[in-house]
């Protein structure tokens, strides 16, 4: 069957479309969803130095729980870390009578409806001389609005709100949607 000139127009005209609409899901793609590679130790055990996450950099929301990603005014580097407090929680540090390694284990509290329960996430934090310079023992904070406080999961060897202050939502990039676990090709393409 031989094509008339009109029918070889219509088949180049779908196929420049196809390839239009592949370029666009792609640039869409990439702006939207991008590959980091773990530097430091400070998001252990959950994740590792050399490890490749993907990010959303549009997630509808955040909340507690999430490990984002951001870049706090007046620092250059980009942090992951994970949300420990949303907007209007109330919540404080204290130093117990617990050792570990020598130095006072640390607990932090929450407040809600007047009573203080433990947050106990698995993760132990030691008193130790660089705990942070914004955090004290014993003082209530209240997360401001548009605010969240981040931490590290490695808690002694994490530079975060607790020493940087609160986060804001401009100064979230994104949130960590997947652990790449690929060492080949996906790792070279998305890091």
């Amino acid at each position: 069957m031989e094509l008339t000139p009109l029918r070889k127009k219509a088949k180049i005209i779908n196929a420049l479309d196809i390839l239009l609409i592949i370029l666009i899901l792609y640039l869409a793609v990439i702006n939207i969803y991008r590959g980091y590679t773990i530097i430091g130790a400070s998001m252990e055990p959950t994740y590792q130095q050399d490890d490749v996450i993907f990010v959303n950099h549009y997630p509808f929301s955040y909340q507690k729980g999430d490990v984002v990603i951001l870049q706090k005014q007046g620092y250059q580097d980009l942090y992951i870390k994970r949300i420990i407090a949303v907007e209007d929680e109330i919540f404080k540090f204290e130093k117990t009578d617990e050792k570990d390694n020598g130095f006072y284990k640390v607990k932090m509290f929450f407040k809600k409806d007047g009573q203080w329960t433990e947050h106990n996430d698995g993760f132990v934090m030691r008193a130790t001389y660089s705990f942070g310079a914004f955090i004290q023992f014993d003082k209530e904070y209240t997360v401001p609005k548009g605010c969240f406080f981040v931490m590290g999961d490695n808690r002694d060897n994490s530079k975060d709100s607790r020493s940087f202050g609160f986060v804001t939502r401009q100064e979230i990039k994104g949130k960590v949607i997947k652990e790449i676990t690929d060492n080949g090709f996906l790792k070279r393409v998305f890091a």
